[in-house]
């Protein structure tokens, strides 16, 4: 293979299409004919028109090439391998016939072009660029190649922009009719451009691929606490404490990493250079007035020591006195930090800060009240990714469940998400303000709560007997049907019977609102 006649379309044009003709006076004399192919940063492509693989985004992700010297937002201060980029193999013989036949490619940007989202760093390797050889061989032995050369042909497509983060824009209207068939009109095709090689490794592909393997329907499923560890969740949920005790060493070592970069109690950093987020995607007329990232950080922290105890204590381990002691140390250092005994208010009450501190089991009656009063008059988000959620979760579980409807329902021009939907978004944003990302999960964690608290159906722990609210029928469901393994993956135990109960309950005015 020799792997150096890589070509592209005009400059710019972020979804060239591509089609190779050539001509067969009979195909039985083959006895094979290999197509390896790269296209960077994703491709399709076809044979006669037929789409070759049920592959998704091909070649896989890599290390393209080097990052040394690129504006990055964290550190990058070494490369530890060699870089590389992927190629796939077909057999393209039962596709072909005698006389003309076209081998077309679509290019896109993928992972290789990636130029609207900059807030890890400037990460672009290079226009979309394509590199095939198809190898035919006779009976005798014999070879000839179909490469990717100025004979193959470009033409822009009717992808105009396309993004991992912001998506696609299209005009059919500007999609040659018919361009990956024999005998289509070529009018404004031109010869593909030669490029240099991407300088990188160009190794065949051998991982499993992406695929779409089966379509998924809805159904009645327990819903659990996405912050939660996911070791604890899968003993809760399913009875089995194997992953606890798979993981338990690695958790202690992150509680040790979370030590090493805390001060008096409190976590104030992360590596050198890193960023240390804390909470973030504020409304951008909140920005100033966000929560300390010290004060997020502890938290989550804090929340972690107090679920620790419980996972000691569920596996008989003397290190629950340690995590008490630790727990209590940290609990200490927040609350002088960011309580203030005079008011009741965590952080001033600023941004969701009372919320978390009610996470905790910390405050009293006063953070609930200044919680609850707070957002009836503000009538909107002023929260960021994990504030969101966190505010919305302790105003259900304190009795302030309207409110929560209202902030969720609510057309505020700032923070909501009907502004998202007024503006054309089918998939959740970034940002409020939609300032990057247009399909990412950071506002999605409240999700949940529209199955737990706004229909009420919640799964009780597989631990205790089921809670069934007497006033509201109860509602069984039954277990799903088991998942099955798919290349090693993980298969759930049984649902325990305890867990197969949840009960329902619709608040009638957050139902209403919902009907509105």
């Amino acid at each position: 293979m020799k792997k150096e006649h890589w070509i592209c379309g005009g400059a710019g044009c972020e979804a060239p299409l591509f089609r190779r003709s050539f001509w067969l006076d009979k195909t039985e004399r083959f006895q094979s004919a290999h197509l390896e192919i790269c296209g960077l940063g994703y491709f399709l492509f076809y044979i006669n028109g037929k789409r070759i693989s049920d592959q998704e985004l091909m070649p896989a992700m890599t290390d393209y090439a080097s990052v040394l010297g690129c504006e990055t937002t964290y550190p990058v201060w070494e490369e530890r391998s060699a870089h590389r980029c992927r190629y796939l193999s077909f057999d393209l013989l039962p596709y072909l016939k005698a006389g003309e036949n076209v081998l077309a490619v679509r290019l896109g940007n993928g992972w290789y072009h990636q130029t609207e989202r900059i807030a890890e760093g400037k990460f672009i390797f290079g226009l979309p660029k394509l590199w095939f050889e198809l190898t035919l061989t006779d009976a005798d032995g014999r070879q000839e190649w179909i490469e990717s050369d100025r004979q193959t042909l470009w033409h822009p497509g009717g992808l105009l922009k396309n993004n991992l983060f912001l998506g696609e824009v299209r005009d059919l209207r500007k999609e040659p009719e018919g361009w990956q068939y024999p005998g289509a009109d070529l009018p404004g095709w031109k010869p593909a451009q030669p490029v240099h090689a991407p300088e990188t490794l160009l190794e065949e592909q051998t991982c499993p691929p992406d695929r779409v393997i089966r379509k998924l329907y809805p159904i009645l499923i327990g819903e659990y606490d996405g912050r939660k560890m996911v070791p604890l969740a899968w003993a809760k949920i399913y009875g089995d404490d194997s992953l606890l005790v798979q993981g338990y060493d690695a958790i202690l070592r992150w509680f040790d990493y979370m030590d090493a970069h805390s001060e008096k109690g409190l976590v104030v950093r992360e590596e050198e250079g890193g960023w240390c987020l804390g909470d973030w995607c504020f409304p951008a007329s909140e920005e100033k007035e966000q929560l300390p990232e010290a004060f997020i950080n502890t938290f989550y922290y804090l929340h972690g020591l107090q679920e620790m105890m419980q996972i000691s204590e569920k596996m008989n381990n003397k290190l629950s006195i340690r995590f008490a002691e630790r727990e209590k140390n940290v609990k200490n250092a927040f609350l002088d930090a960011y309580f203030d005994p005079e008011t009741g208010d965590f952080c001033e009450g600023r941004a969701a800060g009372n919320a978390y501190g009610l996470a905790l089991g910390l405050g009293d009656e006063r953070t609930k009240k200044h919680l609850v009063e707070k957002y009836e008059a503000l009538g909107r988000f002023d929260t960021g990714i994990f504030g969101t959620s966190m505010l919305l979760e302790q105003l259900f579980s304190i009795g302030a469940g309207d409110l929560a409807v209202r902030l969720l329902t609510n057309d505020s021009e700032a923070a909501s998400f009907a502004h998202m939907k007024r503006n054309g978004a089918t998939t959740l944003w970034e940002r409020w303000d939609g300032r990057e990302s247009h399909n990412h999960p950071m506002f999605g964690a409240c999700v949940r709560l529209l199955f737990t608290q706004i229909l009420g159906i919640r799964m009780t722990p597989s631990a205790q007997p089921p809670v069934v609210n007497p006033a509201q029928p109860d509602v069984t469901a039954q277990p799903t049907q088991a998942l099955k393994p798919l290349d090693g993956e993980l298969q759930p135990p049984a649902v325990p019977a305890s867990a197969q109960h949840f009960s329902y309950f619709i608040g009638k005015t957050a139902y209403g609102a919902l009907l509105n």
